[in-house]
């Protein structure tokens, strides 16, 4: 979109920023899917309680950090902050917003999903 070619440089950076964007991804799955609520609006509630703040902080301080290269005069660095940025940006916005709203419409409840106890209840039989 940018009339970037694709060299060396930027396909290292994006299989670095395939691990950013799917790491938020799954540190909130993983919270949703280990919560000891039942209902899916508790379990986002407890997205947003335990993990959401670690998770969105990560990505600030990154962020942030990421800016000082804007002012480097080596050109890969400062496609590398581009890049960068744009990776976290989407991957908040995805993890924090569209993540939470997709489970609480239509993730699972209850004990849906849970290995463990499909375990016990086929064994139970």
């Amino acid at each position: 979109m940018m009339g970037w070619r694709i060299g060396i440089a930027e396909s290292l950076a994006a299989d670095f920023f395939v691990g950013f964007s799917v790491d938020y991804i799954v540190h909130v799955a993983h919270q949703y899917g280990h919560s000891v609520e039942t209902l899916r609006h508790e379990r986002v509630q407890a997205i947003y309680r335990h993990i959401g703040v670690a998770v969105f902080s990560g990505a600030a301080t990154t962020f942030i950090a990421v800016t000082f290269l804007y002012f480097t005069q080596i050109y890969v660095l400062f496609k590398f902050a581009i890049m960068m940025q744009l990776t976290l940006s989407f991957a908040i916005l995805y993890s924090l917003i569209v993540l939470p709203s997709v489970l609480s419409a239509i993730g699972p409840e209850g004990h849906s999903g849970n290995l463990k106890h499909l375990i016990k209840q086929v064994l139970r039989l």
